[in-house]
């Protein structure tokens, strides 16, 4: 009993403490954008040994290393953020891979490993279109640019610097805008440099609008750079009036600034210059830069073979780059980072198979007590219908025999409303024909026989049998009377008789018509209630 409580008291104590955590956190994050420094203080606030959850563990390592990035402290170990992405690969979101996964890139590029920086760059790059944080992609696109200008790949740095751009302009980080617009036109002035100089140019306006200065210095470069390499002297001449000539520290620029005042005839401050840009000068890329300056300052005065000798020296330097930094560095790194992932995903495909087939198992057991299930419940609703099929057909039966008992009445009735009016009638045809040598009794007896059928037309004897037949039939013909207010008298007569049974010869006697007008008139009338709305129309139909 002592132990479970002591259990139940450290997990309510991991519990506050993750609580606890938690809210530290959230403040720290809070602060990362305006108040970085206060962001890092916080975090260091933090105890190692507060970190027993491994969720905790891993938010920690991610923010933390948010903290120290937006302070400029480059780490240049994994440990801390490792744990994150390796704990985010199987339970984090798509958001906490894609920002595990970008300060791990971060950590290899302080580390001066672009390789393995890119390829988790290229890892975080993958849930950029599940995450909706244009403030980490724009971050992630543009270190991706840098990573791809490293290996000089231009074309696919200037792609992810406009991803970076559009990103920051979703959101309207105006500093941030007019950096990725002058990496931008860094890449493209060879090939583009109008498109290079209007990004300039907008990048020197966003920079103005977010008091940015320190990307001036750098945009006004890249413009002097680009009017010189274009020959165009005159714009580089007013670009120069922004530029601390004395000052300079760059190759290119002091290059750039050395051709200019060639073209200026100002040969002791071009030469001084150069010899500047030469002290600047690190490594192959410097020195052809150089050479090609060389080679343009010469031309510039008129020394053509110096010239000639200096392109050439930097034709050379350049197909030494070629051949060292060109060759499928690039190829190779994406070819290992696809291998990576397809390996990756065989892995993943093999987990799924046996995710698959443990759950298509479970379906199947599912689908066999299911099925159990329905087959005995479906027996016993069978059995049930087959009880209330047998009470249907008993009930059937039963109105059967009131249907046959209702014909049956009727034909008394009808009888009994014209059994002796046909009795009359018959002895009267008797008597006529016994008279047959009296043309003149005949007469006589003719006249009553007409008589007797006009009584039985007549509408005393007609109300009688509208009231047998309603009785017998549902009240069929008041139905008939509502559903057909628009019947004339012959075909109201003409539906009582059908109704009673008469037969056609019958029904001609009491309508005083021959039989074509009798066939005529109830073929009309059946028309008139098959192509009716009328909710009866099978009921009359049935009896008329």
């Amino acid at each position: 009993m002592k132990y479970f409580a002591a259990i139940l008291a450290l997990c309510a104590l991991c519990s506050c403490q993750a609580f606890h955590i938690d809210e530290i956190l959230n403040r720290a994050e809070r602060q990362l954008t305006d108040a970085p420094d206060s962001a890092l203080v916080t975090m260091q606030s933090i105890r190692r040994y507060a970190l027993l959850c491994p969720k905790v563990r891993a938010r920690y390592g991610v923010v933390y290393s948010a903290a120290l990035d937006k302070n400029y402290v480059d780490v240049t170990t994994d440990s801390l953020i490792r744990y994150s992405a390796s704990y985010y690969d199987l339970h984090g979101t798509a958001e906490e891979r894609m920002r595990a996964y970008y300060y791990l890139g971060r950590v290899y590029e302080n580390a001066k490993d672009y390789q393995q920086a890119l390829l988790y760059y290229l890892d975080a790059a993958q849930y950029t279109e599940s995450v909706e944080d244009n403030y980490l992609k724009g971050l992630l696109y543009s270190n991706l640019g840098e990573m791809y200008e490293q290996y000089y790949n231009y074309d696919k740095a200037y792609e992810y610097f406009e991803l970076s751009y559009n990103c920051f302009k979703l959101i309207d980080l105006r500093r941030h805008q007019a950096y990725q617009l002058y990496k931008m036109a860094e890449k493209c002035w060879k090939n583009y440099p109008e498109n290079a100089i209007s990004f300039l140019n907008r990048a020197i306006t966003l920079a103005g609008d977010a008091n940015y200065q320190g990307i001036l210095p750098l945009c006004y470069d890249e413009l002097l750079f680009i009017y010189v390499s274009l020959q165009q002297y005159d714009k580089a001449l007013e670009i120069s009036k922004k530029i601390d000539v004395d000052g300079c520290r760059f190759v290119r620029t002091s290059g750039a600034l050395s051709e200019l005042f060639a073209y200026k005839y100002q040969f002791r401050k071009s030469d001084e210059l150069l010899q500047r840009g030469w002290s600047y000068s690190v490594d192959k890329v410097d020195s052809s830069y150089m050479f090609n300056t060389l080679s343009r300052v010469y031309l510039l005065r008129g020394m053509y073979y110096e010239s000639t000798v200096n392109h050439n020296y930097a034709l050379k330097l350049q197909l030494a780059l070629a051949v060292q930094d060109m060759g499928g560095t690039i190829a190779a790194i994406e070819r290992k980072y696809l291998s990576d992932k397809m390996m990756l995903q065989k892995q993943k495909v093999q987990k799924q198979k046996v995710i698959y087939l443990a759950v298509s198992i479970l379906i199947f057991l599912v689908i066999a007590i299911v099925a159990i299930h329905l087959h005995t419940k479906n027996k016993k609703e069978i059995i049930k219908k087959d009880n209330q099929i047998n009470q249907y057909l008993l009930s059937v039966q039963s109105l059967h025999s009131e249907l046959a008992e209702r014909d049956e009445k009727l034909k008394e009735v009808s009888s009994e409303i014209f059994g002796e009016a046909f009795k009359a009638i018959d002895e009267l045809c008797c008597t006529y024909f016994e008279y047959s040598d009296n043309p003149k009794q005949q007469s006589a007896i003719l006249n009553h026989v007409k008589g007797l059928i006009g009584n039985i037309s007549s509408k005393s004897y007609l109300v009688q049998l509208e009231e047998q037949i309603n009785g017998c039939y549902d009240n069929i013909l008041e139905k008939l009377k509502s559903d057909f207010p628009m019947l004339s008298e012959n075909e109201y007569m003409l539906s009582c008789y059908l109704c009673a049974g008469f037969t056609t010869q019958a029904i001609c006697l009491f309508l005083n018509c021959n039989s074509s007008a009798v066939y005529n008139r109830i073929s009309r009338l059946r028309k008139k209630i098959k192509d009716s709305t009328s909710e009866n129309k099978e009921l009359f139909l049935k009896y008329l």
